[in-house]
């Protein structure tokens, strides 16, 4: 399993991260967000280190079906500060450095949260997910294909992994107790029901021509 292992100083807080700027475009003056002069000496700092173990550890993006657990701990310099304030420009500089291709992808695992006033700093390690769309891992999905692929017809069954595998969720799906999809029975047998009523109707067509 592909795994990343970083260590960075701790980042601006979100706070710190923009701030509304002011810009004249002829006549009318419109405000929006800029990136503070300490969060950009950040990014661009870490962005050297980042790359640097990017290279060294051979780190490839995976596609964007895929997802990433982000295991960090934090190790700040005083006491009171929320590890929620500090993930958005780490994020960010995750996506410019080519640690994955979007950040929607980036599942957070926050771990320790201690104080460590002499060598304040952020433990990351970034190991890819084996969730594929709803499934938890292609073990659970070649289950539910072989669970249901005969049971459903091929074109029904083809149209709803589709949306199984881009990650969305229908109405006809369900989690069991051990977390691996189940479709509704009553889906099942009204998909059946629709085929057979079909083939009823394509057989009285050719007959009666």
């Amino acid at each position: 399993m592909k795994t990343l292992n970083l260590v960075v100083p701790v980042p601006p807080s979100v706070n710190k991260y923009l701030y509304p700027k002011a810009v004249r475009q002829g006549k009318k003056v419109f405000t929006r967000l800029a990136e503070t002069t300490e969060a950009q000496q950040y990014k661009k700092k870490v962005s050297v280190l980042i790359k640097k173990e990017i290279e060294n550890q051979k780190w490839i993006a995976p596609n964007e079906d895929k997802f990433l657990d982000v295991y960090i701990d934090f190790y700040f310099h005083r006491k009171g500060c929320d590890p929620n304030n500090y993930l958005k420009i780490i994020y960010d500089v995750f996506e410019n450095c080519g640690v994955y291709i979007n950040d929607s992808c980036a599942k957070p695992q926050t771990g320790k949260v201690v104080i460590d006033k002499y060598h304040p700093r952020l433990e990351i390690r970034i190991v890819e997910n084996e969730q594929i769309g709803v499934f938890k891992n292609v073990k659970s999905r070649e289950k539910f294909i072989k669970e249901y692929g005969e049971q459903i017809p091929k074109r029904s069954f083809d149209s709803l992994l589709k949306k199984l595998d881009e990650g969305r969720i229908t109405l006809n799906i369900f989690y069991d107790e051990n977390e691996d999809i189940k479709i509704r029975e009553e889906w099942k047998i009204s998909s059946l029901f629709l085929v057979l009523l079909f083939t009823s109707f394509s057989v009285y067509v050719i007959i009666k021509k």
